[in-house]
């Protein structure tokens, strides 16, 4: 456990509703994503997944871009990402023309 520390205290006690409220939803966001993650570095898991669970980060990561202190993050983030859902979706599609001409060429030898 952290120990407190005078200016933690003094940053708890002097938060506003409305930053009480921003940090909540940012906390929200972070489990979310975390929740999330763990498809992205499983080798067992489909890619069809994967793309999945990068499209939901990218949804998330939206809302992280309302934050004005974590947009540039979010941005840079968000390139990250939407290389990655390039990247699987052509690793989804070399894989599904390989099962087509598996399936065309098992059709030949018969």
């Amino acid at each position: 456990m952290t120990p407190r520390i005078p200016r933690q205290e003094e940053f708890i006690n002097s938060r506003s509703a409305d930053a009480e409220r921003i940090l909540d939803q940012l906390i929200i966001l972070v489990f979310e994503m975390a929740e999330i993650a763990p498809v992205l570095i499983d080798p067992d898991v489909r890619n069809e997944d994967v793309l999945d669970a990068c499209v939901s980060i990218l949804e998330l990561n939206q809302q992280l871009m309302n934050y004005a202190e974590h947009r540039e993050f979010a941005m840079e983030f968000e390139q990250m990402l939407n290389g990655m859902v390039v990247m699987i979706e052509g690793m989804i599609a070399a894989e599904q023309g390989e099962a087509r001409n598996g399936e065309d060429g098992g059709r030949a030898a018969n």
